[in-house]
């Protein structure tokens, strides 16, 4: 075997084995998405949390990792972000000098609309919004809404309230009518309209009839 055959056999063993030590960079899961989010009331700033992402890698222990998160630009306080737009980016570096990333965006909005009732302002692709709680609607949530609780007590009271009023109604009715029976002395409906004489619910009264005349007696109480 000539020395050209030897070079050629040497650099390929050389190849396989460089090609079976390699090793891929630290993997990370959970890399969050571009994070867009209103400044607080009255600020120019806002504070951004979210879930912090895992890292492995192949040949390292994750304690063996060395990691960093970088700011561009830099905070001055932990997670508290100026309006405009930071990068955030973690990293993570093997023993074999592996270098893995994820990294996202997180961009601080500055929202003029003003909200009532605790609304919350809101820049939602690019139009300004108000959020508004549970108990509000409205563009600046200043409509008040019944909740359901609330409807349900209010139709049971209308129905209560139209029970009185029926009630009361009829009492007034019936209380002429009862009047008039104690004024005539009558017990019923039927006794005034059946006694002689009565046409409106009143006793017609029939003075004695006195006749003066010698040839005929005198006629009392004929009724």
């Amino acid at each position: 075997m000539n020395a050209n055959m030897m070079a050629l056999l040497h650099y390929i063993m050389l190849t396989l084995t460089i090609s079976n030590v390699y090793t891929a960079p630290p993997v990370w899961s959970n890399c969050p998405s571009d994070i867009e989010q209103n400044t607080e009331p009255n600020s120019n700033q806002a504070s951004v949390t979210w879930t912090v992402p895992t890292v492995t890698d192949d040949t390292t222990p994750q304690e063996g990792l060395v990691t960093f998160v970088i700011y561009n630009p830099a905070l001055a306080i932990q997670n508290v972000f100026l309006v405009g737009t930071t990068e955030v980016r973690y990293t993570a570096t093997d023993t074999d000098t592996e270098v893995g990333s994820c990294s996202f965006m997180v961009t601080v909005i500055v929202c003029a609309k003003q909200c009532s009732n605790g609304g919350t302002c809101m820049v939602n692709n690019g139009v300004e919004e108000c959020k508004c709680p549970n108990d509000f609607a409205g563009e600046n949530c200043e409509s008040p809404l019944i909740s359901i609780d609330t409807a349900i007590g209010l139709f049971f009271a209308g129905i209560v309230i139209g029970l009185f009023v029926a009630a009361g109604v009829a009492f007034t009715y019936k209380m002429p009518t009862k009047k008039k029976r104690a004024e005539t002395g009558f017990t019923s409906e039927q006794d005034a309209h059946t006694d002689t004489g009565e046409l409106h619910g009143y006793k017609a009264t029939i003075e004695p009839i006195r006749i003066d005349n010698d040839m005929y007696m005198t006629v009392k109480d004929t009724v």
